[in-house]
């Protein structure tokens, strides 16, 4: 299946391509996605964000899209992504209260 995703800028479309054969394969048109990577946009669709979708009467399409994957091992991995990044994100408001700590202590407060 083929979504049209509008990208940052909200005037570009990039194309992301579901392949949902024996292997699953996404694939997407933009910069990061021609590389490879896993892009902003695959992730957007993976977690069911319709906001992503250039045009929303695709909701359905994605929606089967999601429910045949939930049978794979992808959308577990991408749970533990999720919480892995949550974490990651509490650990850097962690890391800069304590360089706001160290910066008042060279400054004597």
């Amino acid at each position: 299946m083929i979504f049209f995703v509008n990208s940052s800028d909200k005037v570009t479309r990039y194309q992301v391509n579901f392949s949902l054969g024996e292997d699953v394969r996404i694939q997407c048109d933009c910069p990061a996605g021609m590389f490879g990577k896993i892009c902003k946009h695959k992730l957007g669709l993976l977690r069911g964000d319709f906001s992503f979708l250039a045009d929303p009467n695709q909701s359905d399409s994605l929606r089967e899209c999601i429910n045949r994957l939930d049978s794979s091992d992808i959308l577990k991995v991408l749970e533990e992504l999720d919480a892995y990044e949550r974490q990651l994100l509490e650990i850097k408001k962690i890391c800069e209260v304590k360089r706001k700590s160290l910066e008042k202590l060279f400054q004597g407060k």
